[in-house]
């Protein structure tokens, strides 16, 4: 097993495994597996939740029910992008390579998911694994950089606004 597979999800062989850990190292902002950032904006709190070393395809199922679960049963947005390992060829056999970080840019090109209970999720997981193959079958004929392996997964989540009764800003007009 090489130490490119021990940190990302290895799609095709690469030239110099070195520069490739190093272009990796260089954007990896986290140094545990798991982290959450959180952001409030207009009451609501947008959660990314980042998840390093994707080994596995296995590991994204995993990921998002944890997620899930970090929701209660409460529905929720999901959104997800991934950080991919890049390699574009020079000239001859020399190659570059360079890594971009998941982005809530690029989570905003995807599909956008409702997760109410685990029927919906298990249908997200579904939608999650085909863009994943999306992003695995690039070529160099549609980009000049080839994706050679995904390192990286972030969920871009937000709880659904309460409605009705359990909306916060309709308690001041009832008289309890």
């Amino acid at each position: 097993m090489n130490k490119l597979s021990q940190i990302a999800l290895q799609l095709c062989d690469v030239e110099t495994e070195e520069e490739a850990i190093k272009a990796i190292k260089r954007v990896s902002k986290f140094k545990n597996n798991e982290a959450i950032a959180e952001v409030v904006y207009d009451e609501i709190t947008y959660k990314f939740h980042y998840f390093n070393k994707l080994t596995q395809q296995e590991q994204q199922s995993q990921y998002a029910d944890k997620v899930f679960e970090s929701y209660k049963g409460l529905p929720f947005k999901v959104q997800i992008d991934f950080g991919v390992l890049l390699q574009e060829k020079l000239d001859g056999n020399n190659y570059k390579y360079s890594a971009r970080i998941p982005s809530l840019d690029n989570a905003f090109k995807h599909k956008q998911s409702t997760i109410t209970d685990k029927k919906s999720l298990e249908q997200f997981k579904i939608d999650m694994f085909k863009q994943l193959r999306e992003l695995m079958e690039r070529t160099y004929e549609d980009t000049r950089n080839l994706i050679v392996g995904i390192f990286n997964v972030m969920f871009y989540t937000y709880k659904l606004i309460d409605t009705g009764s359990r909306m916060p800003y309709l308690d001041k007009h009832l008289k309890l």
